[in-house]
């Protein structure tokens, strides 16, 4: 379903092994981030990003696709020493501690908070490889490429976005429950994300050519004439998941992945019943539509909420 060929199983069976690493090593860095050691939570990151640098050439420069892949599936593998060797350093991390948690009440509330993350990590991947496979099937790998470069090139501008409303927005609409502090917070957030997708907008229309060159080859030139499409999109996926983070910050697990899937089913469900002959143009008005549907949706389960002085839990 992914591959198309069964000889790259064993990526996938490596895979299946290294996720329990990758998510220890997400839970050393949740710790960071709750705990506010933002210093040791951005060396975290970055020395994470050194040794993926590191292990990912050596692989691909040895095994070449392959290497690439294996650094893809065991790369959090190694970024684990580097964060749990920052966490032991801390004063307030004893291993026990959370080991030994006897507490019902506390254990409950974090199988119904990961409900959510769990959900999503596999609800996007599935549907992005449902609108591939789409792609491949109706127009072909040529476009299906284009696709994903423009799925590529989105991750690298929106990293940056989703970092700060990791390390800053989700702790902070934690700790909030006034109503009014809560609404300035989304909509403080709101205008730097709409000034931040602005500014990126106006680089990319500029110097899209160079960007690609850079980050591709001149074989994705065609990536240029969808960009402006797909940052719309993301604008919207932006703004979308600031609320979606209070959502998260708040437990709303039946608004949260009933939001979720409105997203990513009206994604797919978009892309079969548009009519455009132009693939690629049809499945990027799909996410616009399918992302804008989603803000609604989270905008209009989201006034309620804070017409009462104080938020619940």
């Amino acid at each position: 379903m992914i591959f198309k060929d069964d000889s790259y199983a064993y990526i996938v069976k490596i895979f299946a092994v290294s996720i329990f690493f990758f998510s220890l090593n997400s839970f050393f860095i949740s710790l960071l981030n709750g705990r506010e050691e933002y210093r040791k939570y951005i060396i975290s990151n970055i020395l994470g990003n050194i040794i993926t640098l590191f292990l990912s050439s050596i692989l691909i420069i040895f095994y070449h696709i392959d290497g690439a892949l294996i650094a893809l599936v065991t790369n959090q593998v190694f970024n684990l020493f580097a964060t749990a060797l920052l966490v032991k350093k801390t004063k307030w991390f004893k291993f026990k501690k959370y080991i030994a948690i006897k507490n019902f009440y506390y254990i409950k509330s974090i199988m119904h908070y990961s409900l959510m993350p769990i959900f999503a990590a596999l609800i996007m991947p599935i549907s992005l490889t449902v609108v591939r496979n789409f792609i491949i099937s109706e127009a072909g790998w040529g476009d299906a490429g284009v696709w994903d470069a423009l799925w590529k090139t989105s991750n690298v501008y929106l990293m940056l976005i989703t970092l700060t409303l990791n390390i800053y927005l989700l702790p902070k609409l934690s700790s909030l429950f006034d109503s009014k502090l809560i609404l300035q917070e989304i909509l403080k957030t709101s205008a730097a994300v709409c000034i931040i997708m602005f500014c990126i907008a106006i680089i990319i229309f500029f110097f899209k050519d160079v960007l690609i060159r850079i980050l591709f080859t001149d074989k994705f030139l065609r990536v240029s004439d969808f960009i402006m499409l797909q940052i719309i999109g993301d604008t919207l996926k932006m703004l979308s998941w600031i609320i979606a983070y209070y959502m998260l910050s708040k437990t709303r697990v039946k608004k949260y992945i009933f939001c979720e899937s409105i997203q990513w089913g009206g994604f797919i469900l978009l892309c079969f019943i548009l009519s455009n002959e132009n693939i690629l143009e049809r499945v990027m008005f799909a996410y616009i539509i399918s992302q804008a549907v989603y803000f609604l949706t989270l905008v209009g389960l989201f006034i309620p909420e804070v017409k009462h002085e104080n938020v619940k839990l």
